[in-house]
């Protein structure tokens, strides 16, 4: 069931290299809070971080496919 993320990747991009690099984008700040206090003078706990992370990681997705998030939750 594996589906391409885009025509903007490109197509022999290794699966699990990206499958890596989306869980360090994901879990980073958590894994090491002290470098997301010292990078973003913020705590990886504080909601208000995640909410503005997981919107930056949304947006991120947006540029680095080219995809409205509304198209990729629609399957389009």
């Amino acid at each position: 069931m594996a589906r391409r993320l885009s025509s903007a990747l490109p197509a022999d991009l290794d699966a699990g290299h990206l499958l890596l690099a989306i869980m360090g984008l994901v879990a980073y700040p958590l894994a090491f809070p002290q470098v997301t206090r010292m990078v973003t003078g913020r705590s990886a706990a504080d909601p208000s971080f995640r909410a503005e992370r997981a919107e930056f990681l949304r947006r991120f997705a947006t540029a680095l496919t080219g995809r409205r998030p509304e198209a990729a939750a629609a399957g389009g």
